[in-house]
């Protein structure tokens, strides 16, 4: 029978077994907020590794710098969301998967929009919610997105 002092006691016999360590991947001090949008809508139905490549796509084609030197280092992030959708304005959707992603999926394949519009549609989404970086997250901005 589970009892309401279980999560305690799980939680204490965690912290104080002798498990290895592990380190989080590089992906989760993503030097940006829009870094996490592309990573995000890439890898809807995909291998992770066909989204950390369009990621490194991503930041050849801009020179923006892919991840910070840790998580609370990035503080606001080097990019906003509007300096993402500058960058696909200046394309169409098409020509954004196809020079600036490198990238011509979809998000399904019965009908779904290009990725790149996805990224595009959720960028202008959380713009439109007040949100530009990670200093910008917060439950009730999140809940407008």
């Amino acid at each position: 029978m589970l009892t309401a002092d279980m999560p305690n006691e799980l939680a204490n016999h965690v912290e104080t077994s002798k498990l290895p360590k592990t380190e989080l991947p590089a992906e989760y001090r993503y030097a940006s907020l829009p870094l996490c949008v592309i990573d995000a809508v890439f890898s809807i139905g995909v291998r992770y590794g066909t989204t950390q490549a369009t990621v490194d796509r991503f930041c050849k084609h801009t020179g923006w710098q892919k991840f910070a030197s840790s998580r609370k280092d990035r503080s606001s992030g080097s990019h906003s969301i509007s300096d993402l959708i500058s960058i696909l304005g200046q394309k169409t959707d098409d020509e954004t998967a196809g020079e600036i992603f490198e990238n011509r999926q979809r998000t399904s394949s019965k009908a779904g929009i290009l990725k790149s519009s996805a990224v595009r549609l959720f960028a202008e989404r959380l713009r439109d919610s007040g949100i530009q970086t990670f200093v910008d997250l917060s439950p009730e901005k999140l809940e407008l997105a």
